[in-house]
Order: structure tokens, then sequence, then C-alpha cells
């Protein structure tokens, strides 16, 4: 998952902890258990 996806999930999660956050990805939907903030969901993008 790509560091700046994480860092602005991180902040707007801080600054608005009821925002839902979704991320789509390609290539590094399983990195997001380690690395999504909590109550977020993946979307994995098939090519």
């Amino acid at each position: 998952m790509a560091r700046v996806a994480e860092i602005l999930a991180a902040i707007f999660v801080e600054v608005a902890p009821t925002i839902p956050v979704v991320y789509i990805s390609g290539d590094s939907a399983a990195d997001w258990h380690a690395h999504g903030v909590p109550e977020s969901i993946m979307i994995e993008a098939i090519r």
C-alpha cells in the first residue's frame, strides 16, 4: 500500500473519526490488514 495513502487515511480518521475510508488497489490489497486504518474497507481492482 502506498505510504501516502496510509498517512492521508490516518489524518482523515484523526480529524473526522466517523469518515469512511475506502482503499482501492490493483496490487497491494494484501497489505491492507497490516496498514489500513480501523473500520476501513478494501476494494481490489482485478486487471
